[in-house]
């Protein structure tokens, strides 16, 4: 079985919505969203809700809109865009988000679930909501934090430049407006997600800039809660479980010990604990082994003994060559 193999099941899941939401991207009219949230993230009460909905939808024959409560009544949607085919989009819409939703948050629980991760995967996923309403709160978040040329978000007061005359700061509704066509935005977000180096970011994504938000609510939730994500390749690297006594290679495991190799373990974990670069110090000469210091001629030779032994293995000897150099001071290793 191979070490990440449920990682790799979910980020290929990934893979396929991401051209999914290409595909939809293509063949629909776009589709547009704002995100408004209430006074303060208090909850909306229906009525008021309903008010809200009757004052502020449009008139236009043409356009098509739906107005979509979120769970605890802290914020609401408004999907709009022409009015041909619109429902249909919506629904497909949705429906591609729930799944990408779901697919995140799995991948974000692997490791507490005692699956093997990547060591520079992030995922931080703290969102108010689930299922679709959480793809669109990280999207939202996206386009404001690491904003792209096809997903951008606008921050700011609903329909307003400031707060109606007369209003507290934080008593009426902000909203966030993706400026882009959700499944384009979907589609980039993925690619975002999956290989951010291939993404023409606005901004560094490394270090995302504190952006001034309209709201104080708004200020200290996004600070708080924006979420870090990143799903990378499977690292071409070995990989030593100590624990299962295992060392592996692109997904399979080439060589297995019935008992803890005392010299051979010390050295992989060395190798391990420094994420495998290419060449290491000896580790004999700066560590302790077996509770005590081995003397300098001991350590060179525990070295290149212990690295002739590794790769005697038929599995380590046809997928990775170890060997020694600087008078047996350095290990080394390479892909053959």
């Amino acid at each position: 079985m191979e070490r990440y193999a449920a990682y790799e099941r979910l980020r290929g899941g990934l893979w396929d919505l991401q051209r999914q939401f290409e595909v939809a991207g293509s063949r629909f009219l776009p589709l547009y969203h704002d995100l408004i949230w209430t006074p303060a993230l208090e909850k909306w009460p229906a009525k008021e809700f309903d008010a809200f909905v009757v004052e502020e939808r449009t008139d236009d024959p043409t356009m098509g809109e739906l107005w979509e409560p979120w769970p605890e009544g802290i914020a609401c949607s408004r999907y709009w865009g022409t009015i041909t085919t619109f429902q249909r989009r919506v629904d497909t819409f949705r429906y591609l988000a729930d799944r990408a939703f779901r697919i995140i948050s799995a991948v974000g629980e692997l490791a507490g679930q005692g699956y093997a991760v990547p060591k520079e995967m992030r995922a931080k996923i703290s969102t108010l909501a689930d299922a679709h309403h959480g793809w669109l709160e990280l999207l939202s978040e996206a386009g404001l934090y690491v904003p792209s040329a096809t997903l951008q978000t606008d921050n700011g007061w609903w329909r307003k430049l400031q707060p109606p005359k007369g209003a507290e700061y934080d008593s009426y509704p902000t909203c966030q407006s993706i400026q882009v066509d959700l499944f384009e935005a979907s589609a980039e977000y993925l690619q975002m997600i999956l290989e951010p180096g291939t993404v023409g970011f606005l901004r560094p994504c490394s270090q995302p800039l504190a952006i001034e938000l309209a709201a104080g609510s708004v200020i200290e939730r996004s600070q708080a809660w924006h979420p870090a994500i990143h799903f990378p390749e499977v690292p071409d690297v070995p990989v030593w479980d100590r624990i299962g006594r295992r060392l592996w290679f692109r997904g399979e495991p080439i060589r297995e010990y019935a008992r803890w190799p005392e010299a051979q373990g010390f050295l992989l974990d060395a190798f391990e604990e420094q994420g495998w670069p290419s060449e290491i110090p000896n580790p004999w000469l700066d560590r302790a082994y077996g509770g005590q210091v081995v003397p300098s001629y001991d350590a060179l030779s525990l070295l290149e003994k212990t690295v002739a032994e590794i790769q005697t293995t038929q599995g380590i000897r046809r997928n990775l060559q170890l060997g020694t150099k600087n008078q047996r001071k350095v290990a080394y290793w390479y892909a053959r």
